[in-house]
């Protein structure tokens, strides 16, 4: 035990109580007992980001169903599609204007991929049951909802609203 410890020490590997840290020599080790601590950790507390960790975990729960010869290729696309929506509100919520609204559109097609191979899984009959596609195309459809509401609001702050001129309409 001591030869593992020992190891691991030297590996660069650094173990705690509440996780384990990956870290080359001479790096700086930053522990948050929680991702709530993290600094840019605000889109835990986004609608969007706990439909979207749902959809995931109902995803990952029916890819566990799939027969061997959906597993590993629309399975495998659905769980992919799933981590990127993840990742697209990560970053969306990290960045401002411009950024923002590239990493939303993103988002929305990434969302929009995701339907299509929910649908898609329901024709091929990969899915177990009609509720278990009716609870992934849901949870799919609120993320899209919610996505489609975040790049609207974000692209109307960005564009200030002109009202036309009174004497210009009357003239």
């Amino acid at each position: 035990m001591i030869f593992l410890f020992l190891f691991l020490i030297l590996a660069g590997i650094l173990i705690t109580e509440h996780c384990l840290l990956f870290r080359p020599f001479g790096a700086e080790i930053f522990f948050f007992n929680n991702m709530s601590d993290h600094p840019s950790a605000k889109h835990t507390t986004y609608p969007i980001w706990h439909d979207a960790t749902r959809l995931m975990v109902e995803i990952e729960n029916a890819v566990r169903r799939f027969s061997r010869y959906h597993k590993y290729t629309l399975g495998t696309e659905l769980r992919r599609q799933a981590m990127a929506i993840c990742r697209c509100i990560v970053r969306a919520a990290a960045h401002r204007q411009a950024a923002q609204e590239a990493d939303l559109d993103r988002l929305v097609f990434a969302v929009e991929d995701i339907k299509t191979s929910i649908q898609l899984a329901r024709e091929l009959q990969a899915l177990a049951s009609k509720t278990e596609f009716a609870r992934l195309a849901e949870l799919a459809v609120a993320v899209g909802k919610q996505s489609g509401g975040w790049r609207k609001s974000a692209r109307a702050k960005a564009r200030p609203v002109t009202l036309p001129d009174a004497h210009k309409a009357e003239g």
